[in-house]
């Protein structure tokens, strides 16, 4: 497996171990259809992100021009799926729009801090050391 897919892979981890006691505590205070709402916006926000280790994997050693096209159609369809899968349940009346979002956007912030850090331990620490002067 590759660095970037490992670093999401990690992510999606910590994510799912964060996501999970969220979702309890949002059912618990709103109610179940919030809680899946929540749910929901976690599972789309966690493919979307995901994907973006499958894109970056393309560009890494070797490149073609065939590499090339499919990180961009894996990046393209990734904001389409993204654009679909947040916007048809809204406009359909589904779920509740604020739990839902506050899942999708949950995943990116728990996921760019855990990825931050897995970054600084793939680079041996290097960013996380201050300079000395």
């Amino acid at each position: 497996m590759s660095r970037p897919v490992k670093m999401a892979f990690g992510g999606a981890v910590v994510m799912v171990a964060v996501a999970l006691p969220a979702a309890a505590a949002v059912g618990y205070y709103l109610g179940a259809v919030e809680s899946w709402a929540f749910l929901y916006g976690v599972v789309v926000g966690v493919a979307i992100f995901s994907s973006i280790a499958f894109a970056v994997t393309m560009l890494f050693g070797p490149t073609t021009e065939m590499k090339r096209l499919v990180g961009a159609g894996i990046y393209v369809g990734r904001l389409v799926f993204a654009a679909a899968a947040m916007v048809v349940p809204i406009t359909l009346g589904l779920w509740p729009v604020v739990p839902m979002l506050c899942g999708f956007v949950g995943v990116y912030v728990v996921e760019n801090v855990a990825l931050l850090l897995a970054a600084a331990k793939f680079a041996g620490g290097s960013s996380m050391r201050g300079t000395e002067g």
